[in-house]
């Protein structure tokens, strides 16, 4: 985006503005002058309208923190090349990670998915965290976490969808609740930890854990993932 056209573009925006960035390359300026765009100082915090992200590429660090997305956020076949961070953002309708790849971190600590919520064929290159994320209706599917991932204190309201989901490094779902989590067709959960997580009308089957690798623990009933 050329400096006229960008600094055009800039003015043109308020809070709760539709943001459409498909195919966009963001360097960190261009994002943060974005979102400070739209802040809204009542609510000290920048808010979207519908967002577009699809095929955007975020060259530099990405922080998303605290912005509410207030209509549908879509970031199908994005790219993270810097860290990418989510932590505190309200996610108010439906949300699309669809074929991400975060090559760096990815953080979505204290996050909330009040819609439908797609990670599919999302590839996570290092840590990712979820710790106290709250989700409605989610999906995993697909999904490859290739470094470590925190899944603690996460509430799944809904259903949560782990088919043909691979952790591939240290998964902790230490006092996670699940209502309605399906883990099914061939997840594997490499050295995955569920102390202490809740699990109301779960299914587990094709599970693939390497023996000793994955405990399962509600606080009133073991399990143990064998071969």
């Amino acid at each position: 985006m050329v400096p006229h056209d960008r600094a055009t573009y800039l003015a043109s925006l308020s809070p709760g503005n539709a943001v459409d960035h498909r195919g966009t390359v963001f360097d960190m300026g261009l994002l943060d002058e974005s979102l400070d765009a739209l802040q809204d100082p009542g609510a000290g915090r920048p808010r979207l309208g519908p967002a577009q992200f699809n095929r955007a590429v975020f060259t530099a660090q990405a922080s998303f923190r605290r912005a509410e997305f207030g209509h549908v956020a879509w970031f199908e076949d994005a790219r993270f090349d810097g860290h990418a961070g989510f932590d505190r953002t309200e996610f108010r309708t439906h949300a699309k990670f669809t074929r991400v790849m975060f090559t760096e971190g990815a953080w979505f600590q204290d996050a909330s998915f009040d819609g439908e919520t797609a990670f599919e064929h999302t590839i996570f290159t290092r840590t990712a965290s979820f710790d106290r994320a709250t989700f409605d209706d989610t999906t995993f599917a697909d999904t490859a976490f290739n470094g470590p991932v925190d899944f603690g204190g996460t509430r799944f309201a809904g259903d949560a969808v782990f088919s043909n989901t691979h952790f591939r490094s240290a998964a902790t779902f230490a006092d996670a609740a699940f209502v309605g989590a399906e883990f099914t067709a061939a997840a594997t959960f490499d050295k995955a930890t569920f102390a202490d997580a809740r699990f109301t009308g779960a299914r587990f089957a094709d599970i693939a854990v390497p023996q000793g690798a994955a405990s399962f623990r509600d606080g009133s009933r073991d399990y143990s993932a064998e071969n």
